[in-house]
């Protein structure tokens, strides 16, 4: 397995009335565009939870990791999402070679322009990077019918060969080894911050293979869940566990739940991430 670090995305201070701009290692200049959301029709692994219901915006804490991408045009990703039809708009952290030049994780948004303003806030002031009006959205005006939180890899041989999602480590390492989402809440029709019904919860993996999820749960904080995993390159030797491995698994279970009641500042590399109507309320 490649040795992996948790990464801290980079902070930048700038002037009053201005905004930053992405800067990147690639050689030609990057043009400004539409980057793609989970849904395409490129190779593509998720593990995480599903979400369907009336959704007003939704958010997470998600911890940074840079994982192994190992094929320029694919990309591994830490991600928030939500979506009604064909119009989708995520956030969260990357790693994509072909798009940012390296192999660094960097902040990054998803949209469909084909699709009240929604607003993407990041940190733990809630800072309001941008928004999007209603009227670039053709089903998603008012409200997103799904969400999704946790991990996915996507690119032309995210299938056949993948990369790592998340830490690369199984969700089963738990607390301080794998990656996780936390403190996960939706907005509802009252724009109201609640953490969602699990029986509309739905957590789960495309490849347990490669990648997993576990110790899905909630608490007064939210919703929260352990995904992720090394990809093709390991993922034989991922087997069932015995009797010693049932008796860890248990141990792992009950140190994560302690680790999912802590305060997100105690995590290195943990960011909350936003994405709401507005009016939204605490």
């Amino acid at each position: 397995m490649y040795p992996i670090s948790e990464a801290q995305l980079p902070t930048a201070e700038c002037p009053t009335g201005t905004i930053p701009i992405l800067c990147n290692n690639r050689q030609e200049n990057i043009s400004t565009k539409n980057t793609d959301a989970i849904g395409t029709s490129q190779q593509q692994e998720v593990a995480g939870i599903k979400y369907f219901d009336d959704i007003y915006g939704t958010q997470a804490a998600v911890n940074i990791y840079e994982p192994m991408v190992k094929h320029h045009w694919d990309l591994s990703g830490s991600w928030i999402q939500i979506e009604n039809g064909p119009d989708v708009i995520g956030a969260g952290s990357w790693v994509s070679p072909s798009f940012s030049g390296d192999s660094f994780a960097r902040f990054h948004i998803s949209w469909d322009p084909k699709t009240e303003n929604w607003w993407v806030v990041y940190g733990e002031e809630k800072t309001a990077i941008g928004y999007w009006p209603s009227s670039q959205f053709s089903y998603m005006k008012e409200m997103a019918s799904k969400a999704l939180w946790g991990g996915y890899v996507q690119g032309p041989t995210a299938s056949e060969d993948s990369p790592q999602m998340g830490s690369g480590h199984f969700a089963s390492e738990g607390y301080g080894k794998a990656a996780f989402v936390r403190d996960i809440q939706v907005v509802n029709e009252d724009n109201m911050r609640v953490i969602p019904n699990p029986v509309k919860a739905d957590p789960g993996s495309t490849n347990r293979r490669k990648y997993t999820y576990e110790y899905y749960g909630h608490n007064p904080n939210g919703m929260h869940v352990y995904y992720g995993g090394p990809g093709i390159r390991v993922a034989l030797v991922h087997q069932t566990p015995g009797k010693h491995q049932a008796d860890r698994k248990q141990e792992l279970s009950q140190s994560a739940a302690q680790a999912f009641k802590r305060s997100w500042h105690q995590v290195r590399g943990v960011v909350p991430i936003g994405i709401w109507d507005s009016g939204v309320k605490s």
